[in-house]
């Protein structure tokens, strides 16, 4: 099996090498070739001739893997390297490299579709997540603290602190939501997902499906329910309101704003939105 493997080598904070991942799947008979996702070489690899492509990092990293592709008919593996990994996590993917690399073979077929975001930024693709207010906040402040999340003896206890403070300072600042055309009102954050998992593996919507064609968005108009939630384990329904539909749109002006791991500002006031878009991918999901 020909096999491309994307890899961030400061996914984990880097205590997974790119020689043992090769050499775990060279020993499960893989022909392959490496690529560090942040090379010259990316994403012009994608172009060659494979029968497995790989993403060997976080969510970020598959992320990048799937907007790239070239030709959506060669099966995506993931091998979940990163810290939270919620993109690995929502198809039950957490094994390691030596237990993945001779399993991809006889894995199930998934699919995930590719979904979009339009705002003054023009559309991009979206792949996991993206989000409005304070949660979105506390991942920010999270994202800007890179050593103190890599040197966190526990990095999604760390993370999830980090969150919880932010989502108990907020003041609640409400953005207007609509779905499908239709007014649901003013809310005080949102997330607006492909996957059931966000943030710092957080299960925000068990039920949420990357094949149905529409869009889980949870949202809520106070922050500190989520924040007591997040405190106490994150265990159980989270105290989010769940609605599915095929765009969203989100008045931005001045919120935390999150678009996969980017969190973009604008310079002035603007709606921004959501959809379900015609293409999609094909995930390997062995198991574990």
């Amino acid at each position: 099996m020909r096999t491309c493997i994307i890899y961030n080598p400061g996914s984990g904070g880097g205590e997974h090498t790119s020689d043992a991942i090769e050499a775990a799947f060279a020993r499960a008979g893989h022909d392959v070739r490496l690529c560090d996702s942040h090379s010259d070489d990316f994403p012009g690899m994608l172009g060659e001739r494979f029968d497995l492509l790989v993403a060997a990092g976080g969510d970020g990293t598959v992320s990048k893997l799937l907007k790239a592709q070239p030709d959506r008919s060669v099966p995506v593996g993931i091998l979940p390297i990163g810290t939270a990994n919620n993109i690995a996590s929502s198809f039950g993917l957490r094994a390691d490299a030596g237990l993945l690399a001779g399993k991809w073979r006889t894995a199930s077929r998934r699919v995930i579709e590719l979904c979009w975001a339009e705002g003054p930024f023009g559309r991009e693709i979206m792949i996991e997540s993206a989000g409005l207010g304070p949660l979105c906040g506390g991942m920010q402040q999270v994202s800007a603290e890179p050593e103190a999340l890599k040197d966190a003896e526990h990095p999604i206890r760390h993370a999830r602190r980090r969150v919880c403070d932010v989502l108990r300072e907020s003041k609640d600042r409400k953005s207007l939501l609509t779905l499908d055309g239709e007014t649901v009102g003013e809310v005080a954050l949102a997330e607006i997902l492909n996957i059931p998992m966000s943030g710092p593996d957080l299960l925000l919507s068990p039920r949420a499906r990357t094949d149905d064609g529409l869009l889980d968005i949870a949202y809520a108009e106070e922050a500190a329910p989520l924040a007591d939630w997040i405190a106490d384990g994150a265990a159980g329904a989270p105290p989010l309101q769940i609605r599915r539909a095929r765009t969203a749109s989100l008045r931005w002006d001045g919120q935390a704003l999150r678009i996969g791991d980017e969190f973009p500002r604008f310079e002035a006031a603007a709606d921004l939105r959501f959809g379900v878009g015609n293409e999609r991918s094909i995930l390997l999901c062995p198991e574990a």
